[in-house]
């Protein structure tokens, strides 16, 4: 559960740190079919996200988010609706934090199972919140992890037949967490696992839904950019196509000795 909150009257609290007028609130409804995420705003007062429909025994990974513009609720690594647009700061509460009990009202409990709660100080990017649901069980600890990382000399062919190449070093984990470098970017993507294969995308982009029938795909997606890569003998070979800035290119590259330490 990642973010601030808060709740309704009668509405059995899951993570809450509030009072009547301060606060936040990850709820869910009293005949527990649905969730939501309350943030206490100064001016506006209570505003929550859209609700998230649930059924009872069955586990869910439920995220709320408040970036100071708008409020956004994920289930299972995936953002739920329309994001409820309000700005303004968080009033801080003064009671405690509780999990499964409201502070306010002490003989109010969630009736169910909650575990590994996490609360940040700043609001997570969709692209955070999808890679720690995916990395299971494992969760963030980097100690169960085993880091494969490969380099690869890429050739990228763009529709008006310019080709640029690059060298990406990918690593990637077996808890599902992984990176992608580019040497003419400089930039560091962000990796997670799709339909067997890693997918990479930009960290202010969101993680793509799909994919192309007999791929082993890689998704591709980021603020100006999505794609398909299909690794070949063992991530030999890699090929691809996208579409960065609504120009569409390919891509091909082959696997090489990594010239520099690996990220």
């Amino acid at each position: 559960m990642h973010g601030s909150t808060l709740q309704i009257l009668l509405h059995p609290p899951i993570v809450k740190k509030a009072d009547s007028n301060a606060g936040y609130a990850l709820e869910i409804d009293s005949d527990y079919s649905q969730i939501k995420f309350w943030v206490y705003v100064s001016g506006p007062g209570w505003v929550s996200s859209a609700a998230v429909h649930i059924s009872t025994n069955t586990w869910y990974h439920a995220a709320g988010t408040y970036d100071g513009s708008s409020i956004t609720i994920y289930l299972d690594g995936q953002p739920q609706g329309s994001p409820t647009s309000v700005s303004g700061a968080i009033v801080p509460a003064s009671h405690p934090l509780n999990i499964g009990r409201d502070p306010s009202t002490t003989n109010r409990f969630f009736e169910g199972l909650i575990d590994e709660v996490e609360i940040f100080n700043r609001s997570l990017t969709s692209v955070e919140i999808y890679n720690i649901y995916h990395a299971g069980s494992d969760g963030k600890c980097k100690s169960s992890a085993t880091i494969q990382c490969d380099c690869y000399d890429i050739i990228a062919t763009h529709g008006n037949g310019n080709t640029n190449s690059d060298y990406w070093e990918v690593c990637l984990s077996n808890n599902g967490v992984g990176s992608l470098h580019s040497d003419n970017t400089q930039n560091t993507y962000n990796l997670y696992l799709f339909g067997g294969g890693p997918g990479w995308f930009n960290t202010s982009g969101s993680p793509a839904i799909g994919g192309t029938p007999g791929w082993t795909t890689w998704i591709a997606r980021g603020a100006n950019e999505s794609g398909l890569l299909q690794p070949i003998g063992d991530g030999y070979l890699l090929t691809g196509e996208g579409v960065r800035n609504g120009n569409k290119y390919t891509v091909k590259g082959k696997r090489v000795p990594c010239v520099q330490d690996p990220i």
